[in-house]
C-alpha cells in the first residue's frame, strides 16, 4: 500500500482544469489571503509611502542663423544640436553643484536642495534646441520648484564663465544659452497605488502557491481525470468528493 501511494505521489501533476476546480473549492481562502496582504501593504504605504513633487523650467541652445548662405544657417544648427547633448552632461557636473552651494549659502532662507542629482532629469528631443531640467523630490513642491529654478539659473551663469575658467570642453557653451521658461508650479504623484498593486499580486501569488501545495500535500484522488491519468484505464463512473452537510 505504501508503495503504490508512492508511485501516485511520483505521477501526480495537476492541470488547468483542476486549478480551476482547487481555485473554486477554496476560492474563500483566497480571498482571505489577497485581503490580508492588500491590507499589509495598505499600511506600510501610510506608514512609508510619500508623495513625489515635480517641478520642471527649461532652457534652449540660442541658435542665431547668421551665415551667408543655407548650407551655413544648416551647419550653425547641427552645431546647435550638438550643444544640446553637452548641455545634458554638463548640468549634472559637480561645477554646478558647487555653484548652486554656493547660492544656497549665501541665502539661509532657500529650500534649494543642494544633493538635487539623485531627483534631477534632463529630457530633450530629437532636432530640438529646447532642453526641459526636471527636479523631483519628497520634501515639498517648494523645495522642487526652487530647486530646478536654481540649477537652471547656476548652469546658465557657469556656462556663461566657462570660457575663462571652465572646463575646455564646456567652452563651446559660453553665452549659448537663454532661460525660456521658469517654474512656478509644480505636479504631485502618489506612491500609495504601487504599494496596494504589490500587495495584491503578493496575495495572488501566495494564494496559488497556497492551493498547488494543498494539492501536492494531498495524496487522495480528487478527480476522474487524476483517476484516468494514474491508472492509465478510463473511468466508467467517478463518485465526487460529498462535502458534510449535502
Amino acid at each position: 500500500m505504501d508503495e503504490q501511494n508512492i508511485e501516485i505521489q511520483n505521477e501526480k501533476s495537476i492541470s488547468f482544469s483542476e486549478i480551476l476546480l482547487l481555485l473554486k473549492k477554496y476560492i474563500w481562502h483566497v480571498v482571505a489571503i489577497v485581503l490580508v496582504c492588500t491590507i499589509l501593504a495598505s499600511v506600510a504605504a501610510v506608514v512609508m509611502a510619500k508623495p513625489k513633487y515635480s517641478a520642471k523650467s527649461t532652457i534652449m541652445v540660442n541658435y542665431v542663423p547668421n551665415g551667408d548662405t543655407v548650407a551655413d544657417d544648416r551647419n550653425a544648427l547641427l552645431y546647435g544640436l550638438d550643444l544640446v547633448t553637452t548641455v545634458s552632461d554638463f548640468a549634472t557636473t559637480n561645477i554646478v553643484q558647487s555653484d548652486v552651494k554656493k547660492v544656497v549659502a549665501e541665502n539661509q532662507n532657500s529650500n534649494v536642495e543642494v544633493n538635487y542629482k539623485g531627483g534631477l532629469s534632463i529630457v530633450t528631443e530629437e532636432g530640438n534646441l529646447i532642453i526641459t531640467i526636471q527636479y523631483t523630490t519628497k520634501t515639498g513642491g517648494a523645495q522642487a520648484v526652487e530647486t530646478v529654478n536654481q540649477v537652471v539659473d547656476s548652469i546658465i551663469s557657469v556656462a556663461n564663465s566657462s570660457q575663462e575658467n571652465g572646463e575646455s570642453k564646456y567652452r563651446a557653451l559660453y553665452k549659448t544659452l537663454v532661460k525660456v521658461d521658469e517654474s512656478d508650479k509644480y505636479t504631485v504623484s502618489q506612491t500609495w497605488p504601487t504599494y496596494v498593486m504589490l500587495g495584491v499580486v503578493l496575495g495572488v501569488v501566495l494564494a496559488v502557491a497556497y492551493i498547488i501545495l494543498r494539492f501536492l500535500l494531498d495524496d487522495t484522488i480528487k478527480s476522474k481525470t487524476e483517476l484516468e491519468r494514474i491508472t492509465g484505464f478510463k473511468a466508467i463512473a467517478f463518485i465526487e468528493d460529498i462535502e458534510a452537510g449535502k
